[in-house]
């Protein structure tokens, strides 16, 4: 089975380099004109069916790249929630007591007034956990997965191979990772990353 893992497109909240997790933004007109456009590029995948975080922004990215794929929403995948940094950008926080401790700390005591990463990390892989058995059940080998940058980090640390770090799996909005997967390998929690989308582009 492949599996794509795509970052949604821009929205306004991207343009800004701001936190944008629990706010239900929708893809900003640049947004919609750059997925359209690797779309004719070749970029994305054939889909048989996609699974999709709840958020605006990540319906509207897969109806414009698989409009007539039936999409199954999944609540664990959306974004973490950044608590009081929501909606602002590191200028506008950056002399915030608050925030300046996140950054000593790299975050490990999570968002004041949101989730810490731990608990991100653990709800996306405790969705996701729960969704890889019916994918196989389903037969379908050809799968997209439109969700978060977040939310494409964590799971790739998570069961990639290669093993790398979280950051290393950063991707631009529309971009994303094409990874396979057997049974056998999922006994293990892992999968094969073939490459990167952008990178693939034309071949997939």
């Amino acid at each position: 089975m492949r599996i794509t893992f795509l970052r949604h497109g821009k929205t306004k909240g991207n343009l800004e380099h701001a936190f944008i997790g629990r706010t239900d933004q929708p893809l900003c007109v640049e947004g919609r004109q750059k997925l359209t456009c690797a779309k004719e590029h070749g970029r994305y995948p054939l889909a048989e069916l996609v699974i999709v975080s709840p958020m605006k922004r990540c319906l509207e990215t897969a109806q414009i790249l698989y409009p007539s794929v039936t999409a199954q929403i999944v609540e664990g995948l959306r974004e973490t929630d950044f608590g009081d940094f929501e909606g602002k950008t590191h200028w506008q926080l950056k002399t915030f007591p608050q925030y300046q401790a996140f950054l000593q700390e790299n975050g490990k005591n999570g968002f004041p007034n949101g989730e810490t990463l731990e608990g991100a990390d653990r709800r996306m892989r405790t969705a996701w956990e729960r969704v890889v058995p019916s994918l196989f059940r389903s037969g379908k080998t050809e799968i997209t997965v439109v969700a978060h940058g977040g939310t494409v980090m964590n799971l790739l640390s998570a069961y990639g191979c290669p093993k790398r770090d979280y950051y290393d799996w950063q991707c631009e909005n529309g971009d994303g990772w094409l990874v396979e997967v057997t049974p056998e390998q999922w006994e293990k929690k892992r999968f094969s990353v073939v490459g990167k989308l952008s990178q693939l582009e034309g071949q997939a």
